[in-house]
């Protein structure tokens, strides 16, 4: 049976890509997201990110799958948004998606992997905001921020089973998000990076594969950030 990688958020962007590339390498791909789309490379599933009830219905269908790396991509990614005029609205939907969703999946997922009994992977795909303090995205950061310490203490109660648990920052990637920022806001953000352009994707790929290798069953709790220091 081929190893399975889940992604959260597949169906466009950085998500499609990572799925894409996963397949061509030999990879079963189980995807979720918003949008509803059919594609041949993946098996993909429209759901609501906010809704546990459609999560959970989500996992009860791989839960048979040969689970063995889980890649945490999906959020909401607003342009700018200043702290004090964040509404009830915006924070629900902010939290939901990008905090409560992602703990549930990446500890029902670690339940399966630890059931399996295999070597499993927990990839957290995280943002050069959590780490430049920019304002406007005092939301998106924090958020960002909490999965990344989340997964850091998660390594250490993971670390007498063979799950690792690892975060990737992304400064810039070609996709719709990244474009809807605009010019003024992509090059002021760059002034903060050390590499000043947008990453291509196997210098991300790279990362991952590096992850998910075997010998790298003792690398776990760790941050590595592309295009930039913190």
């Amino acid at each position: 049976m081929k190893k399975t990688i889940v992604i959260s958020g597949s169906s466009s962007g950085l998500g499609f890509d990572l799925a894409k590339y996963f397949y061509k390498e030999g990879f079963a791909i189980e995807g979720c997201g918003r949008s509803k789309k059919k594609f041949t490379f993946q098996n993909y599933t429209s759901l609501d990110l906010r809704s546990i009830q459609d999560l959970r219905s989500w996992i009860d269908i791989i839960k048979k799958k040969n689970i063995f790396c889980f890649i945490n991509n999906a959020s909401v990614i607003p342009v700018r948004y200043p702290a004090l005029l964040n509404d009830q609205h915006f924070l629900s939907e902010m939290f939901d998606v990008n905090i409560k969703s992602q703990i549930f999946l990446i500890s029902e997922l670690s339940k399966i992997m630890i059931k399996n009994k295999n070597q499993g992977r927990i990839i957290n795909v995280s943002s050069m905001s959590s780490a430049l303090n920019e304002k406007g995205t005092a939301l998106y950061s924090s958020s960002k921020v909490a999965i990344e310490k989340y997964l850091s203490v998660l390594s250490r109660e993971l670390s007498k089973t063979k799950i690792t648990c690892n975060t990737i920052g992304v400064t810039f990637y070609n996709s719709k998000s990244f474009r809807a920022l605009g010019r003024s806001i992509i090059v002021k953000a760059q002034q903060h990076t050390n590499i000043k352009r947008v990453l291509n994707l196997k210098e991300i790929t790279n990362v991952i594969e590096f992850f998910i290798k075997p010998v790298s069953s003792v690398i776990t709790g760790q941050k590595i950030y592309l295009g930039m220091s913190v």
